[in-house]
C-alpha cells in the first residue's frame, strides 16, 4: 500500500515538474526516490528469519535427507563405474574421451546401472570393443562403444 501511494505521489509531483533542464533533474530525483521505496521492503528481507533443516517438519526433512543419500550414492556409483571402465581401457591402451554411466532408482530405493557409454577415437575402436565386453562381463549390464 505504501508503495502504491508513492507511485502516486511521485505521478502528481512530476506532474507540476518544470519543463527543462531543472525539470530533468526533478524527474531524476523523483525516479530516484521511487526506486528507493521499491527496495526499501528488499532491506527488511532478513527479518523473515532464516531456514534451517531444524525448522521443517520431520516427514519433509526425512524426504531431504533420502534425497540428498540417495544422489550422493549415485555419484558414487558413478564415479566407480567410471573409474573401473578407466582402468579396463587402460590395460589396452586405450583412453575413454567420454564415460557416460545410466543409473536409475527402483521403487525400493536401490540404484541399478542401466549402460555405460565409452565414447573413443576411431583409431581404438578395436581395443576399446574388447575393453567394453570386459567391463559388460564384470558390470553385468551392456556397454556401448561409440566413436567421434
Amino acid at each position: 500500500m505504501v508503495l502504491c501511494l508513492a507511485a502516486l505521489g511521485c505521478t502528481a509531483v512530476q506532474l507540476l515538474a518544470p519543463k527543462g533542464s531543472v525539470g530533468r533533474v526533478f524527474r531524476l530525483v523523483v525516479h530516484t526516490f521511487f526506486l528507493l521505496c521499491m527496495l526499501m521492503p528488499l532491506t527488511r528481507i532478513d527479518s523473515l528469519g532464516s531456514l534451517s533443516v531444524e525448522a521443517l517438519p520431520e516427514s519433509v526433512v526425512a524426504d531431504v535427507l533420502e534425497d540428498t543419500v540417495t544422489k550422493q550414492l549415485e555419484a558414487q556409483v558413478h564415479e566407480a563405474v567410471e573409474e573401473l571402465a578407466v582402468q579396463v581401457l587402460a590395460v589396452r591402451g586405450v583412453s575413454a574421451k567420454k564415460i557416460k554411466v545410466a543409473t536409475d532408482i527402483s521403487a525400493d530405493g536401490g540404484i541399478y546401472i542401466q549402460h555405460v557409454t565409452l565414447t573413443v577415437d576411431k583409431q581404438s575402436v578395436p581395443q576399446a570393443k574388447l575393453a567394453g565386453e570386459v567391463l559388460s562381463a564384470q558390470l553385468e549390464v551392456p556397454v556401448e562403444v561409440i566413436t567421434t
